[in-house]
């Protein structure tokens, strides 16, 4: 880690955000190598640019399900991609009781572990939440480190958080690598793919004070503006004096001897608000949380179901306001105007599958399941058929 311009990009890729309707993504994945997914990842290979993509377990389900092709394409370049660890659902994991936690863990990281070959053994949390009795539980896996964003926590913390990697402590004696993310290059690549140039991500890596880093950005970020690849590829086109590394070629040993005054000694606590800004899904989480802790006494359809119901984004569709943009409409022309980024129907999505799961027995209900034609459902009956065919227990 010591190149100026030398940066590991990690992707989070999130299949159920609360911006991206699930009929785009549905379109998203349809035509195999001619799809737009195909194309997204093709832009990688085609410049060789590396790239760490952080698939949740649900989303690999997905791509599985719906285009195969695209999983063939990651694992045909490993010189190109890299996976990081997930858990399966792209949850809240401060709200999981233990059990929770552990079964979304595991089957995210078994599905990643079973669908592709070239893995770190890196854990990218989402949201960035994380407690120290589940630091205990990823060390215990084996995992060698977990990322964390300064830039989420409030100043006084983010002021206490080193550049480098740092160890951090877990309970009962457990220790790990943290890996933090530069809020500069993080940002940075918003602007790319707004005005469809590389310049603010140049800058931010080669700037004087720069180092080597890591970055961390929403993969779907360009599935939501028009002219996705051609966004995608002239920001990477733009890119100059930039070395890209995986996680697997990078030194992610703490640096002991570097220290800043009162430096954390443990994952931080993340804030709420964002997700239950007005309590308007506190019902909906009081729930969820009954039914988790009789998790271990469901049957295999509705834990399946628990899965998709424990979604961040259930939560930031309706509590987070939808983002305002500049965009630049044309690369040529230049001409920017206002975007608005809709947040999309996730809560009803995750009502109507909570309904499902506490009345599964009900024969209306398990027509419905099987036969609704709805975007969301059509994706619930592909991550079922994925989850039963994958013969792995959870």
């Amino acid at each position: 880690m010591s190149t100026d311009g030398r940066i590991v990009d990690i992707v989070n890729f999130n299949a159920d955000a609360s911006c991206l309707a699930n009929s785009s993504w549905l379109s998203a994945l349809q035509g195999g190598s001619h799809s737009t997914l195909y194309h997204w990842l093709s832009v990688y290979v085609g410049m060789q640019k590396k790239v760490v993509l952080g698939f949740p377990g649900v989303t690999v389900a997905d791509i599985a399900q719906l285009n195969p092709q695209c999983i063939t394409l990651i694992n045909e370049n490993p010189d190109v991609f890299e996976i990081i660890l997930r858990p399966f659902a792209h949850d809240i994991g401060l709200l999981r009781t233990a059990d929770g936690f552990l079964t979304n863990l595991k089957l995210g990281i078994d599905i990643i572990e079973q669908e592709f070959k070239h893995v770190s053994s890196v854990y990218l949390p989402p949201e960035f939440m994380c407690n120290s009795a589940q630091i205990s539980v990823l060390a215990g896996l084996g995992v060698e480190a977990v990322c964390l964003f300064p830039a989420r926590f409030d100043e006084e913390v983010e002021r206490r958080i080193p550049l480098e990697p740092f160890p951090i402590k877990g309970i009962l004696g457990a220790t790990m690598s943290t890996l933090p993310i530069d809020r500069t290059i993080s940002e940075a690549y918003l602007d790319g793919i707004h005005c469809y140039n590389a310049d603010a991500w140049n800058q931010s890596i080669n700037r004087p004070e720069s180092r080597s880093g890591f970055s961390w950005r929403d993969g779907e970020s360009s599935f939501l503006l028009p002219d996705t690849i051609g966004r995608e590829q002239a920001w990477l086109d733009s890119e100059k004096n930039v070395t890209r590394a995986f996680l697997s070629e990078t030194d992610l040993t703490t640096n002991k001897s570097s220290t800043i005054p009162n430096q954390i000694e443990s994952y931080p606590i993340h804030s709420f608000s964002a997700w239950v800004n007005e309590m308007k899904m506190y019902w909906f989480i009081d729930k969820v949380s009954q039914i988790e802790a009789e998790l271990s006494a469901l049957s295999l359809i509705q834990k399946s179901l628990w899965l998709q119901v424990i979604n961040s984004d259930i939560l930031s569709a309706v509590e987070k306001l939808s983002p305002q943009i500049d965009l630049v409409t044309d690369p040529d022309v230049r001409r920017v105007a206002p975007f608005v980024i809709h947040r999309q129907a996730k809560a009803f999505a995750g009502e109507e599958l909570l309904h499902l799961l506490q009345n599964i027995h009900d024969p209306s209900a398990r027509a419905y399941l099987e036969t609704s034609s709805d975007p969301h459902m059509v994706l619930v009956r592909h991550r079922l058929a994925y989850l039963s065919a994958s013969r792995i227990e959870f």
